[in-house]
């Protein structure tokens, strides 16, 4: 599936486009708020997109892949990427607070590092589901996973969803997080899914959903910041059309293809430079120009400053082998 590599270079700037925004939240001036704003939250799909992509690969019946493969390989492989940057950035955060390295330690075990690395933590668990999930996929109709997902997206997104935006609901803890239904989702739309949507209905849905965040951030409604959780609907929205728009076009690009590889390195290291920027050098977009050029350009220069330090620690076979 080539429009996967496409999708996943596309999530992955989100994904720095997300941070470049967050991490210097208390030096936003009050008239940039709104576009800081905007540009996060557009971005924030990317993370159920990260989710549906591991699911259409690891939930697929046709692929040969077993109990141990999955332990051997792709956990193994998360622990590792988790043990070796998740730690010192853990390390790295207690020194700067000065609370010490007992501290940092906790932290690690807490799934408390660097602000994107609870994503690995929440993906370990997904993968050590995943053979419960598989044999469900192989053993059901598609009806059977419609309604499967129409309960989770009544328990994990309906229903938190609602609650934050006044409704009280408490029943919805049943199954708290929204990431199963995105991985059963990932799977589904990839493989399962015949919605009469042609190109351009995806693409209308993506602007669309733009519209929505541009609405919703308005400055003045107070539950504009509901929009940055996962389970609100707005990212199942974002996520399933920009998913399809993908599925759909299928773009086929040899750049996405190049960098397939790198997209995960990127992920682990891309905070490093926001970070350097932020609170060591003290530059932000704001102080270079309108937020509306100087973050995508930010965006642009951390994701690229990223990738060349992914391709040299890609050069260090361990590394490379067996951790990214």
């Amino acid at each position: 599936m080539p429009y996967i590599n496409a999708l996943r270079l596309i999530a992955t700037i989100m994904i720095v486009l997300i941070h470049t925004c967050s991490v210097g939240e208390s030096n936003i001036p009050a008239n940039e708020e709104y576009a800081y704003g905007f540009l996060k939250h557009i971005g924030v799909f990317a993370v159920p997109v990260f989710a549906m992509m591991s699911g259409s690969f690891f939930l697929d019946p046709k692929r040969n892949l077993t109990w141990e493969l999955l332990v051997n390989k792709y956990c193994r492989r998360i622990a590792l990427a988790l043990l070796v940057f998740a730690l010192p950035m853990c390390m790295a955060e207690s020194f700067i607070t000065n609370t010490g390295i007992w501290s940092g330690l906790c932290d690690f075990f807490r799934g408390h590092s660097w602000v994107h690395m609870w994503y690995l933590y929440m993906l370990l668990c997904l993968y050590m589901l995943t053979p419960l999930l598989r044999s469900f996929i192989a053993n059901s109709s598609k009806r059977s996973i419609e309604y499967t997902l129409l309960v989770l997206f009544t328990i994990s997104i309906l229903f938190p969803s609602l609650k934050t935006y006044g409704i009280r609901l408490e029943s919805w803890m049943v199954l708290g997080t929204p990431f199963i239904f995105y991985y059963i989702l990932g799977y589904y739309l990839a493989h399962l899914e015949t919605l009469r949507l042609k190109t351009w209905h995806c693409t209308t849905l993506c602007i669309l959903y733009t519209m929505v965040i541009a609405a919703l951030e308005t400055q003045g409604l107070a539950f504009s910041q509901n929009i940055l959780q996962y389970h609100d609907i707005t990212r199942v929205f974002g996520a399933i059309s920009v998913f399809l728009l993908c599925k759909r076009t299928q773009p086929n690009w040899g750049i996405a293809s190049d960098l397939r590889c790198y997209c995960f390195p990127i992920y682990l290291v891309h905070t490093v430079f926001t970070n350097a920027s932020y609170k060591f050098l003290g530059v932000f977009p704001s102080s270079i120009a309108s937020p509306w050029l100087s973050i995508p350009l930010f965006t642009i220069i951390i994701f690229l400053m990223s990738l060349a330090l992914s391709y040299v620690l890609r050069k260090i076979r361990p590394l490379k082998e067996y951790v990214i």
